[in-house]
């Protein structure tokens, strides 16, 4: 059977260790436990100004887990490249790592318990506020069952990506042993 191909396969190898470095530094200061949505007020038609949401949290976190299956073929194509490197090894604890994040930032909001997410902010000149609706129960419910899925998937490929880099290891590694690298006349 043919090896699956990966997009990141002919990509020169340093630009694909610096764009995994890049994703893993992404994903190492993005606390998903301390993500909240952004808020801007934005000029209306009229002149005014009104406060809109820019960007809510569940586009936050699809915009890591996007970044972790990108991690994930980048790290693939880097251990076919180099074998196994500290560097592989560390990408592959990052995304176990932000994976177990993720599950218990679900596990801290089951579905029973979404509302629909409203924020009081700031409006206006004279220090009024008003609520503003970020996030309806039925989208946050939508969202969360595309990301159990999306998760799943994942899941998936970093179990495949950590079995191969222990079958790797149990071959010994892509090493060249010394008595075959050695030149006899």
């Amino acid at each position: 059977m043919a090896k699956k191909q990966n997009v990141f396969d002919n990509v020169d190898n340093d630009k694909l260790i610096k764009e995994a470095q890049d994703i893993m530094d992404f994903l190492s200061g993005e606390s998903i436990q301390n993500l909240s949505d952004t808020i801007h007020n934005r000029v209306t038609n009229s002149g005014g100004i009104i406060p809109s949401v820019t960007a809510k949290i569940e586009n936050k976190i699809d915009t890591q887990l996007t970044v972790i299956e990108s991690c994930i073929k980048v790290l693939k194509s880097v251990l076919d490249k180099n074998g196994i490197t500290p560097f592989v090894t560390f990408g592959i604890e990052t995304i176990f790592y932000k994976l177990k994040e993720l599950d218990v930032y679900l596990n801290k909001y089951p579905i029973k318990d979404i509302n629909d997410r409203i924020k009081i902010v700031p409006y206006g000149k004279q220090g009024k506020t008003i609520e503003l609706l970020v996030a309806t129960k039925e989208d946050q419910i939508k969202f969360r069952a595309k990301m159990l899925e999306k998760m799943q998937k994942i899941n998936t490929s970093a179990n495949e990506i950590n079995d191969l880099k222990k079958q790797i290891q149990v071959k010994g590694g892509y090493e060249i042993p010394l008595r075959m690298k050695i030149k006899r006349n």
